[in-house]
Parts: structure tokens; C-alpha cells; sequence
């Protein structure tokens, strides 16, 4: 892919053909000017930018396991999944070159704790259920 540079001085125009590899991004705000994508080379810079961003993507998918506790049903459940999917996906894909071993295998393992705690509770609310159903039909 080719990104161009327009430099704008003493209305002159000049366009630069760059390509410089790092981390694409689009910003969250833009305030005065319209960004597209901002591109990090610094790679220190690169693993804060994807660590807030991976903590971002934990946070909401444990407020979501929270919820799924209090409440329980199957369309939450496989919302997290999806969106523990698609974090996974990210991981794999676009962020794995930028992070140290040790921080991807932290990351996985807190992935898997929360995809047990999920199993667990669904196996424990399942389990109730069918002992509630199977309690009535002993009674009759």
C-alpha cells in the first residue's frame, strides 16, 4: 500500500510517495483536522498503544461476564464469545509482532479464565435448571 505526504509551503505543493512499516491505527478524536490513520514506529510508543488497547477490549468483555452472571442467557453468552473472538483474532493477527511472548501468554490466560468462568457458570445454571425440572416431575 502507498501513502503519500502532502507538505504545503509558500503555496507550493508538494506530494512525498512514502513507505515506512509500523502500527496503523485511526484515532479515537479528531479534533481540528481530518485523520485517517496515524502510523507509530516507535516501538516502545506501539506496545503502549496495544496494551491500552488490548486492557480497553479485557475490561468490556469482564463488564459483559459480569452481566451475563447477573442475568444468564444464551444471546449474552455468545456475545462474549464473539467479542472474545474477535479479540483473539486481533491478537493473533495484528498485534502478535508488537508484544513480548510473556505478555501474549498473560493475555491468553486471562482469556481462558474468563472463557472457563463462563463454561462454569452456564454448567452450574444448566444443572439447576435441570434439577428444578426433574424435582417437579419426581413430585407427580
Amino acid at each position: 500500500m502507498s501513502n503519500y505526504s502532502v507538505i504545503r509551503k509558500n503555496n507550493e505543493i508538494t506530494i512525498v510517495d512514502y513507505n515506512i512499516d509500523g502500527f496503523c491505527f485511526k484515532p479515537k478524536k479528531n479534533l481540528n483536522h481530518n485523520i485517517n490513520k496515524l502510523i507509530v514506529i516507535k516501538p516502545s510508543f506501539i506496545e503502549k498503544i496495544i496494551k491500552k488497547k488490548l486492557s480497553i477490549q479485557l475490561k468490556k468483555i469482564m463488564k459483559m461476564t459480569f452481566i451475563l452472571f447477573e442475568d444468564n442467557s444464551a444471546f449474552k453468552r455468545n456475545e462474549i464469545y464473539r467479542e472474545i473472538s474477535v479479540l483473539k483474532k486481533k491478537l493473533r493477527h495484528e498485534y502478535l509482532i508488537y508484544l513480548s511472548k510473556e505478555y501474549v501468554k498473560d493475555i491468553i490466560i486471562k482469556i481462558r479464565n474468563i472463557e472457563n468462568k463462563i463454561e462454569e457458570n452456564f454448567d452450574d445454571n444448566e444443572q439447576k435448571k435441570w434439577d428444578r425440572f426433574s424435582s417437579k416431575n419426581r413430585s407427580r
